[in-house]
């Protein structure tokens, strides 16, 4: 019982402190925040949470796999991966690294929404050459209808990704609704890497 409150407690206080979705829409002619920061915020966010749950002799990142013949995948939100780095860039504020792809053992993909769109189509084409445990992980699955959820999770699931999940779903007039569900199996399957 214990767990399960602390774990429904690291959800909620996750979606308290990115409440990144509002601040990417344009209201009032005011700019939203930039897309590329948004990005980083959320995936920095899910690598502290990761590294909770994630078995010690791993680590965590972001960057980019290599192959052997030095060949580098597009960036990558977050890489999980064993041994050490091939190279690495850390600041106090940023920290990226180069891995070699036989060290990789899953890499996730961040997004605002939880839907399929060309981009991430072509980006997921792209990673499966140099990984094919790629999982998405998205903040926000804009909806009125869980339907949809479902309808969403398959076209993800049918692009190449070994699960999918997002922190809530949100629409127009509604309180955003915890998705406690995907949280468990994503902390769950970080805990048996």
């Amino acid at each position: 019982m214990a767990l399960k409150a602390l774990r429904k407690a690291r959800l909620n206080s996750l979606i308290e402190r990115l409440d990144l979705y509002p601040l990417t829409s344009r209201f009032e002619k005011q700019e939203p925040l930039f897309l590329f920061a948004r990005g980083l915020i959320f995936s920095a966010s899910l690598i502290e949470e990761i590294r909770q749950d994630l078995p010690r002799h791993y680590s965590v990142c972001w960057g980019q796999i290599m192959t052997g013949d030095g060949e580098l995948s597009p960036e990558t939100d977050i890489i999980i991966y064993e041994g050490s780095p091939f190279h690495e860039w850390r600041t106090e504020i940023m920290h990226f690294t180069i891995v070699p792809k036989d060290q990789v053992i899953a890499g996730v993909e961040c997004r605002e929404s939880f839907r399929q769109t060309k981009h991430l189509e072509k980006h997921m084409k792209d990673l499966l050459r140099f990984t094919q445990n790629v999982f998405l992980f998205s903040e926000c699955c804009w909806s009125s209808k869980r339907s949809l959820v479902r309808k969403r999770r398959e076209e993800l699931m049918s692009m190449g990704f070994r699960d999918v999940f997002f922190l809530y779903r949100y629409y127009y007039g509604m309180n955003k609704e915890p998705n406690e569900g995907d949280w468990v199996r994503f902390l769950e399957m970080i805990r048996n890497l």
